[in-house]
């Protein structure tokens, strides 16, 4: 994740501090928010039965890479204080079952919609047909609303 939340990316004086972070600005300028864009413009006029994806429909481009970022950076802080808290207070109290559920629903749904954007692209290496990739991230909705805690 950006270290980095400059908004003026592309001046000159920030060629020493350029951050490659997977959900930094400046991939998500290049990769995520055109990604996002295609991703939406092939879905918009389908009638395709998931939240996840009207979840999608229903931000930007901008929206849905920053809503990505926050949730990444909350995952992470909830899971780091799960594994760090053991010194502090009960784990069971952190990391009760409705927790971790959602913490690990949120985590396949970023990373399954990550994965799906990245197909969407156009100069990533590799990449699956896009109706492949859109199926396989249905799949993953599905699995994932049908687990049973």
């Amino acid at each position: 994740m950006a270290k980095n939340r400059d908004r003026n990316l592309w001046s000159f004086e920030n060629k020493k501090n350029f951050d490659r972070a997977l959900l930094g600005n400046y991939v998500g300028e290049i990769i995520w928010k055109p990604g996002f864009h295609a991703l939406s413009n092939y879905i918009g006029n389908r009638n395709i039965d998931s939240g996840w994806l009207n979840e999608i429909l229903m931000e930007s481009e901008e929206g849905n890479f920053e809503k990505g970022k926050s949730l990444a950076g909350r995952m992470f802080s909830s899971f780091s204080k799960g594994v760090h808290s053991e010194c502090l207070v009960d784990v069971h109290t952190i990391l009760d079952l409705v927790t971790l559920q959602g913490l690990v629903e949120g985590t396949f749904k970023l990373c399954a919609t990550l994965g799906l954007v990245s197909h969407f692209v156009g100069f990533l290496a590799p990449v699956i047909e896009r109706e492949r990739a859109l199926n396989i991230f249905l799949d993953v909705e599905r699995m994932i609303e049908d687990v049973q805690f």
